[in-house]
């Protein structure tokens, strides 16, 4: 198991991928902002940083730098994941020390093979967690396919045997609520009309498409 921060200013963003790393076997620690970063960093000493460009306070390249200058985190490797499509940025990021830059969306299995690569470490999945590892990554996209057209809010949660719902009914008792929010009209728009059904996944709301950045 491998301890890495997840530095993410979007809630929804932040969240899914932390399940994703627990799913997979990972110890994720979540941080909001360059604050955050810099004291979690410093005082959990994680194996691998994943760092936003985009940050509330401080962008992700000037905190990677600030990273890269203290002692007790010099060694950590930093990988970007951002909407920020830019050569420049991306030859910032590397002028700082980030070991490489993810453009969102990225695939399960490029998260997977970066922190192989650069914790030098590798995982056996989970039984039976691949279509959730999959679907948790379509919520964190905004691509999650759903089942009833007139839905107006939905819950996004983890239910008492462990398995991802999205759901606009009201969770059951023992479930851990990740996200509950409102559906937009323009969500419920892309509803399709002939859904696929998953054995493994319960989907009968549909997730507000995520901001990413």
């Amino acid at each position: 198991m491998k301890k890495i921060l997840i530095v993410e200013d979007n809630n929804d963003c932040r969240e899914i991928l932390g399940l994703f790393l627990t799913m997979i076997g990972h110890q994720a620690i979540k941080a909001k902002n360059s604050k955050e970063a810099i004291a979690f960093a410093e005082a959990e000493g994680p194996d691998l940083i994943f760092m936003d460009i985009e940050l509330p306070d401080v962008d992700g390249v000037k905190t990677t730098a600030i990273l890269k200058q203290n002692p007790k985190t010099s060694h950590i490797p930093v990988v970007a994941i951002t909407a920020w499509i830019s050569a420049l940025w991306e030859e910032k990021a590397a002028n700082v020390g980030m070991v490489a830059y993810l453009i969102k969306p990225v695939s399960p299995q490029m998260l997977k093979e970066t922190i192989e690569e650069h914790t030098n470490g590798s995982l056996t999945p989970r039984r039976g967690t691949t279509l959730n590892r999959a679907f948790c990554f379509a919520v964190f996209l905004g691509l999650a396919v759903v089942t009833q057209a007139q839905a107006d809010e939905y819950y996004i949660y983890q239910g008492p045997n462990g398995e991802l719902v999205v759901s606009n009914k009201q969770p059951p008792p023992g479930s851990k609520i990740i996200k509950q929010q409102n559906l937009p009209e323009a969500a419920q728009a892309q509803i399709p009309s002939k859904p696929q059904p998953n054995p493994n996944v319960q989907t009968e709301g549909s997730p507000k498409p995520s901001n990413n950045k």
